[in-house]
């Protein structure tokens, strides 16, 4: 059962620290994952006040919003071109939430752009409110001089309440490995994506995959 419609107010107030030096074609809407050179960090607190903040869905006591819901949010990216055909990049989130529900936790999983990026895991296989993850990707250009690239990728962390039974005190690993390519032909960009999660306890299926392939194309 989905919780009643109700009118929400969502402060938020933060600060970012920018210092990148990619260029700015690299943030157009074809670019699904931006190459980032530079560095960055952020941090936001945020108060989510609903006009109808009843109980919704199991009986589990995972959704049972409190009246202010608090999230404080940190994440750092990094990258850096150490060789003419080598690039790393790095990427980190912090997360702690009190009051929450299904709404506004952390998605975790999957290998999109839309979520915090476990290799292997299903797209939003996990929802959690306090977390920490880190990944870590080296990328190889395929030729010189040349933007296609291959590369792979590692990821893994902490998420609470991992059995989903209103533990939110209980804690469990995650991670995975995959293999990315990003292949740039002119206005069209090819995505593709394979990841592998390792086996934990609280995951009942063995093994576990994912792909994303996508597409983009710069249009204007």
């Amino acid at each position: 059962m989905l919780p009643q419609d109700s009118w929400v107010f969502e402060p938020r107030i933060g600060y970012i620290f920018w210092n990148s030096s990619s260029p700015g074609s690299e943030w157009g809407a074809d670019k699904l994952f931006p190459r980032f050179l530079g560095n960055a960090a952020g941090v936001t607190v945020g108060v989510d006040v609903r006009s109808d903040d009843s109980v919704w869905g199991l009986d589990d006591g995972r959704n049972d919003p409190s009246k202010a819901i608090l999230t404080i949010n940190q994440w750092y990216r990094g990258g850096w071109q150490l060789a003419d055909f080598f690039r790393l990049e790095v990427q980190e989130t912090a997360n702690w939430g009190e009051g929450q529900d299904d709404i506004t936790r952390q998605r975790v999983g999957g290998m999109n752009p839309y979520s915090i990026v476990v290799p292997g895991l299903p797209w939003a296989g996990i929802l959690s409110e306090r977390l920490l993850i880190a990944q870590a990707s080296a990328n190889f250009r395929v030729k010189k001089n040349k933007p296609q690239e291959l590369g792979v990728l590692v990821s893994g962390g902490t998420v609470n309440d991992p059995f989903r039974v209103g533990d939110l005190k209980d804690f469990g690993g995650i991670g995975g490995v995959g293999l990315i390519t990003e292949l740039r032909f002119g206005i069209v960009t090819l995505y593709g994506r394979l990841g592998y999660a390792f086996p934990v306890d609280w995951l009942s299926d063995d093994p576990f995959l994912s792909f994303f392939g996508g597409l983009g194309v710069d249009a204007f």
